[in-house]
């Protein structure tokens, strides 16, 4: 009897193997706790023991003499990853310049605090599985990558710190690209994009960008879940394709979805939309956004959403709080929506930056619509100036591209 119900289980067992595809192996873990902190005008201050977001210093209420100069962030961490996995670190946000060691070895340098930069720490990892990250962090005047513009000379503050939040992200050597990352014309990461929308189906595309990190060609397809709010889902997938060693790879799917729920201010519906890398039956790496469907148009006589005519009315966003300066929490960027959308706004224009993408995902879920900003106020600098400025307006499209909230952008 006994050896009757090992037969049977294991045979549950094969058929549950070979049945599912089998379970994905991104991960994304907050990375914000257990760090130490301190700033280099005071060097016999002890390690602070501090939080991710964080502030470089508490100012008053009434900010009169601003801190900028240096600061030292470090982390001891573990991780154990396989040799088929990458391991990144994920900054959202860097006030604004900002240097990174593991283990003692420069990593990379990054300028501009108000959009995300992705650290690749796979080979810098220790195999004793003891690490240590450290970063520095500055927040000066420089003219020579955006503001630019003195701090005294500006009309709001830029508070030091890694005030967003940090993720540490494990994946697939055969794995879907980060867009900021990938710095891909046209491409990067996940690009949703449905441009034939009416009330009784919207035609689009999902255009996705992989990389094989493998020494060995590696065989896949695309499985793509569109989810409405209800929970009914779509489904969709691609033929077999082939990605040679070290080397990358764009699909672009078409899309129809039959009498879709649009994207509006009175009724915010959103789609999560995730994409399955399948190889040799197995989900190797899976992302997932929600994203909305909806028609944005500017005519001669007004703005126009889903082809109805709005009057848009709207008012101005600031990312700054007493005391913590930058250092918000996401549910303090929700309830900074919340608040706009209570007091009747439809619209936030963003001054004069980029914002934190759990305040965009607030605006996504609420229906407020945005009026995106590159980071600067009335300064416009030399060659290297104009360089990070091209570079910052590429890495806010391809981080904010597929928020059904956004509807334009500016630069002043």
């Amino acid at each position: 009897m006994k050896l009757i119900f090992k037969s049977i289980f294991f045979l549950f067992l094969l058929n549950f193997s070979f049945g599912k595809i089998q379970a994905q192996s991104r991960t994304k873990v907050n990375f914000g706790a257990d760090w130490e902190f301190k700033r280099e005008e005071t060097p016999a201050q002890d390690w602070e023991k501090i939080t991710i977001p964080h502030t470089a210093r508490l100012e008053k209420l009434v900010v009169i003499k601003q801190f900028q100069g240096t600061s030292w962030y470090q982390k001891k961490f573990k991780t154990n990853i396989s040799k088929d996995q990458k391991a990144f670190i994920y900054f959202e946000g860097v006030m604004q310049e900002a240097d990174v060691w593991i283990n003692d070895k420069k990593v990379t340098n990054h300028k501009g605090g108000y959009l995300p930069f992705t650290v690749d720490v796979t080979s810098y990892l220790n195999a004793n599985n003891e690490n240590t990250i450290k970063v520095k962090v500055n927040n000066e005047d420089n003219p020579n990558f955006l503001p630019g513009k003195p701090l005294k000379d500006l009309d709001f503050n830029y508070y030091g710190g890694i005030y967003r939040n940090v993720y540490f992200i494990t994946t697939s050597k055969l794995h879907i690209t980060d867009a900021v990352n990938a710095n891909k014309k046209a491409s990067g990461g996940i690009y949703a994009n449905f441009n034939n929308i009416s009330k009784t189906e919207a035609l689009g595309t999902v255009q996705v960008h992989l990389k094989n990190e493998f020494e060995s060609d590696k065989t896949a397809s695309l499985k793509f879940i569109l989810t409405d709010n209800s929970g009914k889902k779509l489904e969709f997938r691609s033929e077999n394709f082939t990605v040679k060693p070290n080397s990358d790879h764009t699909l672009t799917q078409k899309i129809s979805v039959k009498n879709p729920k649009l994207w509006s201010v009175h009724n915010p519906n959103l789609y999560k939309l995730e994409v399955q890398i399948i190889s040799n039956n197995k989900v190797v790496d899976s992302y997932s956004e929600k994203i909305g469907i909806r028609k944005s148009e500017i005519k001669a006589d007004g703005y126009y959403l889903n082809d109805q005519k709005m009057y848009i009315n709207g008012t101005n966003e600031h990312q700054e709080y007493p005391y913590l300066g930058y250092a918000l929490s996401d549910e303090a960027q929700y309830r900074d929506a919340v608040k706009i959308k209570n007091a009747g706004f439809d619209f936030v224009r963003m001054s004069h930056y980029p914002h934190a993408e759990a305040f965009l995902n607030a605006c996504d879920e609420l229906g407020i619509l945005v009026m995106n900003s590159l980071t600067g106020w009335q300064f416009f600098g030399g060659e290297e100036f104009q360089k990070s400025a091209y570079q910052d307006i590429r890495d806010m499209a391809r981080r904010d591209r597929n928020h059904p909230s956004i509807i334009f952008g500016k630069r002043r």
